[in-house]
């Protein structure tokens, strides 16, 4: 449901597509896209979705420019496969905040996500750790040259599940065709794997990977 209280403001309630990512609300329709394909190393670290609640925004033109703020709330799960045994993810305490400034030259937006998670297996609270993913990203879009870029952080409470993701693409428009070409990277920073409070464990090293993709 989404309602449109007064002008400049909206306000929506259900299930909904958290707004993790530059393209969040249309990232499973294909010809809605750039890319074939989003770049795993960023679009396929989400552990979180959807969530059930409301989020709030608010448009507001300054000057020639245009602001977009917004904030949620509710509740999500989700399913995680982890050494091949599937646990049950309760998310707890959603709540968000992102932005966006559009500026007809250059778009920019933030968003920021966190949630308070039960890991749960057989009908049992194993865990509780915190969850936070973080995106900034930009696009260009002028006459025939399309540049986009964006960078993720999510943080889990341990290093194994931690990692900096970011990617940029650079298209050109010819006709109804839009060739593009798409650098993207993953770190999985370096440091103890167990969570908070129980610091210490095995430590484990800077990881890294990269993809090379055209389209």
């Amino acid at each position: 449901l989404k309602f449109k209280p007064v002008t400049g403001f909206s306000l929506r309630v259900g299930q909904m597509a958290l707004p993790s990512f530059l393209v969040s609300d249309s990232r499973y329709v294909g010809y809605a896209n750039t890319w074939i394909r989003p770049p795993d190393e960023v679009y396929g670290q989400a552990v979180f979705d959807t969530f059930n609640g409301a989020d709030l925004a608010y448009q507001h033109n300054v000057g020639p420019f245009t602001l977009t703020v917004g904030g949620l709330a509710g509740k999500s799960k989700a399913d995680v496969l982890v050494s091949s045994n599937v646990f049950h993810v309760n998310g707890r305490n959603v709540r968000g905040y992102n932005a966006s400034l559009d500026t007809d030259l250059v778009m920019f937006r933030f968003s920021h996500v966190k949630v308070d998670v039960d890991y749960i297996a057989s009908g049992y609270i194993l865990a509780k750790y915190f969850y936070t993913f973080s995106s900034i990203a930009a696009v260009v879009d002028r006459d025939n040259v399309v540049l986009q870029t964006e960078f993720i952080a999510r943080h889990v409470g341990f290093t194994a599940a931690d990692l900096n993701s970011w990617y940029l693409l650079g298209g050109y428009r010819m006709g109804k065709w839009l060739p593009y070409a798409i650098y993207a990277a993953t770190q999985q920073p370096s440091g103890p794997n167990f969570a908070y409070p129980y610091q210490g464990g095995p430590w484990i090293p800077t990881l890294s990977k990269h993809t090379d993709s055209l389209g």
